[in-house]
C-alpha cells in the first residue's frame, strides 16, 4: 500500500538549493483513525505556522478530514542535527 507522509528539513538561508538537514524518518504519517478516506493512507500539508516554540501544520489525511499537529521546535531542531 502507498503511503505519503510529512517530512522535515533545513535549507540553506544563503543557497536554498542547498539542503543542510533531513528528518531520516516521517515527521507525520497517518495513524489508524486516519488511513481510510477518498484516498487512503495520506497525509498532506501546506502553510505551517509558527506559534511560540512549535510548528502548528494544519494537515489533511486521507481526504476526508482536516487536523492540526503541534511539533516542538526546539526538539525538531536538536533531531535535524543529530540526523
Amino acid at each position: 500500500m502507498w503511503e505519503y507522509a510529512i517530512g522535515a528539513i533545513v535549507l540553506d538561508l544563503e543557497h536554498p538549493e542547498r539542503l543542510t538537514a533531513a528528518l531520516p524518518e516521517p515527521l507525520l504519517v497517518a495513524d489508524e483513525s486516519e488511513r481510510e478516506g477518498y484516498v487512503n493512507n495520506v497525509v498532506y500539508s501546506c502553510g505551517p505556522m509558527i506559534h511560540g516554540n512549535y510548528i502548528v501544520p494544519p494537515y489533511s489525511c486521507s481526504d476526508s478530514s482536516v487536523w492540526i499537529a503541534m511539533v516542538n521546535l526546539s526538539l525538531l531542531l536538536e533531531r535535524l542535527t543529530r540526523a
